[in-house]
């Protein structure tokens, strides 16, 4: 199905080769797109995302190890597990970020810069649904009693949804546009 969306972006070019026997290659005849950055590189870029993706992915590991009574909660539990869904997604757009070319094939662009950002706008959305699930369940169905791993919980995933906010607010600052015909 992936290959079917991208299909009229390719013609089959025959030529004969050295032998005499006609070989068929893929051509790109699609739209070219060029990636602007407000402030750095495209390695600067990467490395940034990859530093991301780390950071809140440990984060939201480790407070999946804790054992606090909020993680019991299906409305706590729900979106924690649902959320490693946009993580794959956004370490494969990371992985497929193309090297340094002049011009982007469409398919690199979506496969990559917006995968990560539709990613990013999914994880936001997961982990301030667990905050918010946890501040709930901090609120009006605990006891009280001994609720500092609760609120280590809830710390580390809000961290991890600054830090997704943040990294959205500058990838917004990236500008994919389409290029002209020369």
């Amino acid at each position: 199905m992936a290959r079917r969306k991208y299909l009229q972006d390719y013609e089959i070019i025959t030529k004969p080769d050295k032998q005499g026997r006609e070989t068929a290659k893929l051509e790109y005849c699609g739209d070219f797109y060029e990636v602007l950055f407000h402030k750095g590189s495209l390695s600067s870029y990467r490395n940034i995302s990859l530093l991301v993706l780390l950071l809140t992915l440990a984060l939201h590991v480790y407070a999946g190890f804790i054992n606090n009574d909020g993680m019991r909660q299906f409305y706590v539990l729900i979106p924690y597990a649902i959320a490693y869904l946009p993580y794959f997604n956004f370490s494969a757009g990371i992985i497929n970020i193309p090297g340094r070319q002049p011009a982007y094939r469409r398919d690199q662009i979506e496969l990559s810069f917006k995968r990560i950002r539709s990613a990013n706008f999914y994880l936001v959305v997961l982990l301030t649904t667990i905050v918010v699930s946890e501040c709930v369940y901090l609120l009006f169905f605990t006891s009280g009693v001994n609720l500092h791993l609760d609120h280590l919980f809830l710390l580390l995933e809000l961290l991890a949804a600054v830090a997704l906010w943040m990294y959205a607010r500058v990838h917004k600052n990236t500008l994919i546009k389409k290029q002209t015909e020369e």
